[in-house]
């Protein structure tokens, strides 16, 4: 019985043995080439995107798009890059709604905020929308 269990373990550790130098051999040799170097993405929170984009050299492009219901509406765009790694960016949209007394034509204004901030390739992105109440 004990010889049938340790034949079963050694073919068990010799599939190991295969299976890690096939890995080495295929992943460390370069036969297979993962491109990280595009790291690009889009988020998408209550109808507000967020396009991103690393350029190089620690800079990353941002463009968020949207439509605010009237032009009365202020944006600001704050970006926070937590200093770990890989660094944890949030890019939050803050939208100031208008006093409710204010006269605004109602037209549907385009929303189009472009920016960058600095950050290594392997950082993560997240996107916030604060909607705020008019000050």
């Amino acid at each position: 019985m004990q010889k049938k269990l340790a034949s079963v373990l050694l073919v068990c550790i010799i599939f190991i043995l295969i299976l890690a130098g096939a890995w080495y051999i295929i992943f460390k040799s370069g036969m297979v080439n993962i491109d990280i170097s595009t790291n690009t993405g889009t988020i998408t929170q209550d109808d507000m995107t967020l396009t991103y984009e690393y350029i190089q050299d620690n800079k990353w492009t941002y463009t968020i798009t949207g439509q605010l219901p009237n032009p009365c509406y202020k944006t600001s765009v704050g970006t926070l890059v937590a200093e770990s790694f890989p660094e944890q960016v949030t890019i939050t949209l803050s939208i100031e709604k208008p006093d409710p007394n204010t006269v605004c034509t109602q037209v549907i204004q385009e929303l189009n905020i472009t920016g960058e901030f600095s950050a290594s390739d392997q950082a993560t992105i997240s996107f916030k929308i604060d909607n705020q109440e008019e000050k």
